[in-house]
């Protein structure tokens, strides 16, 4: 589900100054997903164009592998710098390798899947926006294409936490379900906002939602605990996706006024930086600069720590 900009987030007064933003790059049609690897590459998925681009660390547009399916949408890249796209409008899962060897690598992975996470052993995980299931391939390959079911309404965001419990935003039923490694379904909190996409996990194993239709951001503390409404998105509307830095700040995408907005772990939350048109994916750098695939501008916006 994509969004048309309506108009620019205006800066609100407070304490926190916004980084200094620039466009970092051009892909192909529509990138949704963005990732980046160890060497400070970034790679979108261009639901469009079928294809991944890539942007050096200097800002470079160099590569474009193409056909890696139909509706790229989510991206992520393992420890061994494969690159993984799950391709929406085919239900499949590609790959990509570090020598550029694009392969289709799993057909029928469930329908419309767009999110998806690496866990610390290198099992991926797959949120399938068309039903209720999870799906999970291996670090050897094997894929099991219903790893978990009925977790919600059109599974949407995924994310895993250091004990590697997968956790997922269900759009259509406004919930988060956890799911143990053991494919055991233990928890599904409900009344997170509505609409919601992008989770996140901080150092503490509290969970954040961005509600992408009631314009807020949901907390829920590891026992389970959800304050449905944690901090509002003000005047910036569309939350889509989130990051989190390593003093626990988090990063949010703001679909429908091309900003990002920064919010503490107090709930301090402000204007960070504006971006190109319908900012989707959002990702960090070890230096903590933050980096947008802009869906509507087919470019990637950067944003440097002020």
């Amino acid at each position: 589900m994509f969004f048309t900009p309506i108009t620019f987030f205006q800066q609100p007064t407070n304490s926190i100054t916004p980084g200094s933003s620039s466009i970092f790059g051009s892909t192909g049609a529509n990138p949704a997903g963005i990732a980046i690897d160890s060497a400070g590459n970034i790679y979108t998925a261009n639901y469009t164009s079928d294809s991944v681009s890539k942007i050096t660390a200097a800002g470079v547009s160099t590569v474009s592998y193409k056909t890696v399916g139909n509706g790229p949408s989510g991206i992520a890249i393992s420890s061994s710098g494969d690159i993984f796209t799950t391709n929406k409008l085919a239900n499949t899962v590609s790959k990509i390798t570090p020598a550029g060897v694009v392969t289709l690598l799993y057909k029928t992975v469930g329908t419309g899947p767009i999110g998806i996470t690496i866990d610390s052993i290198g099992n991926i995980y797959i949120a399938n926006s068309g039903g209720t299931s999870i799906s999970k391939i291996s670090p050897t390959g094997a894929l099991t294409a219903s790893f978990a079911t009925s977790v919600g309404i059109s599974p949407y965001g995924i994310t895993t936490d250091s004990s590697r419990n997968i956790y997922v935003t269900n759009a259509d039923s406004n919930t988060v379900s956890k799911i143990t490694p053991l494919r055991a379904l233990t928890a599904s909190w409900g009344t997170t906002g509505t609409f919601p996409q992008g989770i996140a996990i901080d150092s503490l194993g509290n969970i954040y939602t961005a509600n992408n239709t009631s314009n807020d951001i949901s907390k829920i503390s590891p026992t389970g605990a959800s304050t449905a409404s944690w901090v509002s998105t003000g005047a910036g509307t569309g939350p889509y996706w989130i990051v989190i830095d390593s003093s626990d700040n988090l990063y949010v995408s703001l679909n429908t006024t091309n900003s990002v907005m920064k919010i503490t772990p107090s709930g301090d939350s402000s204007f960070f930086g504006n971006t190109g048109l319908s900012p989707n994916g959002i990702t960090i750098d070890t230096s903590g600069n933050i980096y947008t695939a802009n869906f509507n501008s087919n470019s990637v916006s950067k944003i440097t720590q002020p």
